[in-house]
């Protein structure tokens, strides 16, 4: 339960939320004095002192000692802190995040180490904010006047940094009143006087900013017989002179975070909800609540596009999938994350603490007039941390979760549209001619429809994609069907979404009912239609057509298509659990398109068996490592669901090939707690079906992946058991090759360079140029990290590049000419290394191998800086900075950014 303890004002505390009573002045001066040195020992006299002074009375430390054990209980609910005796004294242990006063010294110490003036003074306000009044208001103690004077000097210096900080942002305009009340406050501290002239004369009042400075000289003459100092006398004289420097590098507006435009398309063709769409004009924080199918998302979007020019600030939007059947529900850090990334907050600058980015987000947000959407949210809890602080942001909050403890937010619970919006909702899709043909019938299916919106569109397609049906057949039918939905029914409005789904099948042809069975079947939010294809046996997907015009999927983008929640329910009880041919063919189609991929990303990697895909399944073909990463970009999320299906099964050999076409793809993305996912799950299937061969596959790849998460013992295990097993020689060099990469991991090159030197012997006997080039660049990378044998590891590198290039394998090339170029570089000879970094960044480029370009841009920032080129330096450290973040390897972006921070001349 959180605790939030308080002294930067009244003395407060609260467990979660609720504020807790602290007891009398005595006691409560107790608890002050324990929380301004918690998590040290404060010995008994002197906390006698802090509280009762020089004199205490008889009988005190009996009276503390029941203070204390008040306190206790007052802490204990929260389960956050601990008051303990030890000998000598008191101990109150906690997070000093929950203290404000160690809070804001925390945040004012970070932000003073904080480059970027605007980050400097988001942090420093942040900080501020947890000011509430004097410090220790109530307090009357001696000790307690002297922390209060103390506390509120380490304010004021916090006030004057995030000044200087926003005065070298250009905020001088916004600053004016907010100085000139602290001046009043401090009426002889010549910084405070030295900002307010600055922000004065950047604003054009020269004469008003002279004045100033007559006023605090003629103050220090007379109260202490003073003139001010030289600093302040040197801004007189340049503001008399209206010198140029103290305008020359003032940015002209305060920097902004990018505007965000995050919105999904308005839905088309809305009607009603006139009373709900006025109330959203008046709230700041809405939740709009109700059943499924009621129409929250679409009423907040339509509300959200209504003039676009109301949130000049910009829109947030987030699907927190509080409810969908097939996703766990959207975490708040993930969240979050997306949003900083939309306000253009650079991922090397976001906050290591969820709580300090939560505190960014709200300062980016304070300021401006933005709307923030966050939809399909689960509970309060999913949604506490994305709501912005104090300003003039809207946020509009979807859910079927009531939200009943949000704070200050007015719920607007959407139940069914009255008939005349429902009638209104059919004629906008049919057409009101439509309609009069039959009134008696288009009222009754007004009734039977019971105002749902989702089920109305249902009807309303129904009829346009069957002209011949007439009003009065659908509404009987809606009126016989029975439904089997019976835990899903809406509201008091009593409509049964399975009679509503189950007539919508009606007019559908055979193919399309059983196709929409089969798609309640496939796990994934999302398919495609080439997926489509292999599931039903045929390229022929007009069925998915017919789904789509009878609105029970809905297409997300050209060619891929979604189901709404309650609708797969309903096609996963239709489906009766069959449809297992089809689902063989959705796992084949994904296994043999994603190994594909792998083939164009790592063409020199050994092919491995694969049977076949089944009859009716045709894989996807790539024409180039474009066009194959795309599609994996995509899809890579319905290949990991393809893999967990076919274990579900028992297909144990797709699941560990489903491991082998992923792996490059992870590698690259820098995923390697997905690879240990993998590979795992193909190390268990091939266990159960005992295939040696892809056993000792998945153990030394899955060794690798384990080595660089940092497992390394786990590792060790893993490749150890796999050269145990192995038989064929390729495989025991493939397996030493492995050992090499797990010893680079843990920084053990001795080690790496006899599996290097095996790996070499090995390959070389085998007489395969491909693999004898891969045992000259391990040897020749090993020698190159151990250093020192330059010429042993030029002759290595060279050999592989030699061979490689008569392979035409690009790939490895560019691996051998980064290492020719490291070693250039080791040897001083930095032009010659440029070229071979130039050489192999272009291949990689070519390659789309993302993951080895940000390796040789890093090289070639380090090149341009030894050749005197930090501009090119800086550009390429940069870009290796985001290619690393990108791809998870944080260790790797931090050591880059150390090499950018070093001041050098530009």
């Amino acid at each position: 339960m959180t605790l939030e303890l308080g002294i930067l004002g009244d003395l407060h505390v609260r467990v979660g939320g609720e504020p807790v009573e602290t007891g009398s002045p005595r006691q409560r001066c107790v608890l002050a004095a324990l929380l301004v040195d918690a998590n040290r020992l404060i010995p008994l006299d002197q906390l006698v002192t802090r509280v009762w002074g020089a004199d205490p009375p008889p009988g005190v430390r009996s009276t503390l000692h029941t203070y204390v054990s008040r306190l206790r209980g007052v802490l204990a609910p929260s389960g956050e802190a601990t008051l303990t005796r030890q000998p000598g004294g008191y101990t109150l242990s906690t997070d000093l995040a929950n203290i404000d006063l160690h809070a804001f010294r925390a945040r004012a110490e970070k932000a003073r180490r904080k480059a970027d003036p605007a980050g400097r003074a988001a942090l420093l306000r942040h900080a501020l904010e947890l000011w509430r009044g004097d410090a220790l208001a109530g307090s009357g103690t001696e000790w307690a006047e002297a922390v209060r004077v103390t506390l509120h000097k380490e304010r004021l210096a916090a006030q004057v940094e995030r000044v200087d900080a926003l005065l070298e942002c250009g905020r001088h305009a916004e600053l004016i009143a907010e100085l000139t009340e602290l001046t009043v406050e401090h009426p002889l501290d010549e910084r405070l006087c030295a900002q307010l002239m600055l922000a004065l004369y950047r604003n054009d009042r020269r004469a008003d900013a002279l004045q100033e400075y007559e006023r605090i000289r003629r103050a220090l003459v007379e109260q202490l017989g003073t003139d001010p100092g030289s600093r302040l006398r040197e801004l007189h004289a340049r503001v008399l002179a209206s010198a140029p420097e103290l305008t020359a590098h003032v940015p002209g507006a305060a920097p902004r975070a990018t505007v965000p435009h995050q919105l999904p398309s308005a839905p088309g063709m809305f009607t009603g909800r006139r009373a709900e769409l006025t109330t959203l004009n008046r709230s700041a924080l809405t939740v709009i609540s109700g059943a499924g199918g009621t129409g929250k998302t679409s009423l907040a979007l339509h509300w959200a596009h209504l003039g676009p020019n109301r949130f000049p600030d910009g829109q947030l939007y987030v699907d927190l999938r509080g409810y969908d059947p097939d996703h766990e529900p959207v975490q708040p850090e993930v969240a979050l994350r997306g949003f900083l990334d939309a306000l253009g907050v650079p991922p090397d600058t976001l906050p290591e603490e969820f709580r300090e980015r939560v505190a960014l987000y709200r300062d980016l947000l304070a300021e401006r007039n933005a709307l923030v959407v966050l939809d399909n949210a689960h509970d309060a809890a999913q949604i506490d941390q994305l709501l912005p602080g104090e300003g003039e942001c809207t946020v509009v909050v979807t859910s079927r979760d009531r939200m009943s403890g949000l704070s200050g937010a007015r719920l607007l619970t959407l139940t069914a549209l009255d008939p005349e919006d429902s009638r209104a909702l059919l004629a906008s899709r049919l057409g009101e001619d439509r309609l009069a043909e039959e009134p008696g019938a288009a009222d009754e299916l007004v009734a039977l429809c019971a105002g749902l919106p989702l089920a109305l569109g249902v009807v309303a397609a129904r009829v346009a994609t069957s002209p011949w049906l007439s009003l009065a057949e659908l509404a009987r039918s809606l009126r016989s069907d029975r439904s089997r939905l019976d835990g899903l029914r809406i509201g008091d409005s009593r409509v049964d979404l399975r009679a509503v789904f189950s007539w919508s099948l009606h007019g559908l042809s055979a193919a399309a009912t059983e196709l929409f069975g089969l798609l309640g079947l496939v796990p994934g939010a999302e398919i495609g239609r080439s997926a489509v294809a292999a599931l039903v046996g045929s390229d022929d997907t007009a069925a998915l057509d017919e789904l789509e015009n009878a609105n029970l999927v809905t297409r997300s983008t050209s060619d891929r298509y979604r189901m709404h929640d309650l609708i797969r329910l309903y096609a996963k009880e239709i489906a009766h659990g069959s449809g297992t041919e089809a689902l063989r063919r959705w796992v084949d189609f994904h296994t043999h398109s994603a190994y594909a991929v792998e083939r164009a990303l790592f063409p020199r990697r050994a092919v491995i068996p694969m049977e076949p895909p089944v009859p009716g399944c045709v894989p996807v073909t790539f024409d180039d490592i474009s066009s194959a990463l795309e599609w994996l970009d995509t899809e890579h999320h319905n290949v990991t669901a393809a893999q967990a299906l076919a274990a579900e099964f028992g297909w144990h050999d797709r699941v560990w090939q489903i491991a082998r076409a992923l792996d490059t793809y992870f590698w690259r993305c820098g995923l390697q707690s997905h690879r240990v996912a993998l590979w795992s799950a193909g190390l268990r299937s091939a266990e159960a079906v005992g295939d040696l061969d892809a056993r000792v596959l998945c153990l030394r790849t899955l060794s690798d992946a384990y080595a660089r998460v940092d497992e390394h013992d786990t590792a060790l295990r893993l490749v150890e058991q796999a050269l145990e097993l192995a038989e064929d020689p390729e495989v025991v060099a493939h397996i030493h090759y492995s050992q090499v990469s797990a010893c680079d991991q843990r920084g053990d090159h001795e080690r790496g360079l006899t599996h290097a030197e095996a790996t070499l012997r090995i390959y070389r006997e085998l007489g395969k140029p491909a693999l004898h080039a891969q045992g000259h660049i391990a040897v020749g990378w090993c020698l190159i990290k151990i250093g020192g044998r330059h010429e042993e590891a030029r002759w290595h590198c060279e050999e592989a590049l030699a061979l490689y290039r008569a392979q035409r394998d690009r790939s490895g090339e560019a691996g051998a000419l980064e290492g020719l170029g490291m070693l250039a570089y080791d040897c001083g000879q930095y032009a010659e290394a440029l070229t071979y970094f130039q050489q192999a960044r272009n291949l990689s480029v070519r390659l789309g191998n993302r993951y080895v370009e940000a390796d040789v841009l890093e090289h070639l920032g380090e090149t341009y800086s030894a050749l005197g080129r930090h501009r090119d330096a800086k550009d390429a450290w940069e870009r290796a900075v985001e290619f690393f973040t990108a791809q998870n390897r944080h260790r790797d972006a931090e050591r880059v950014l150390s090499l950018l921070r070093q001041p050098v001349p530009l």
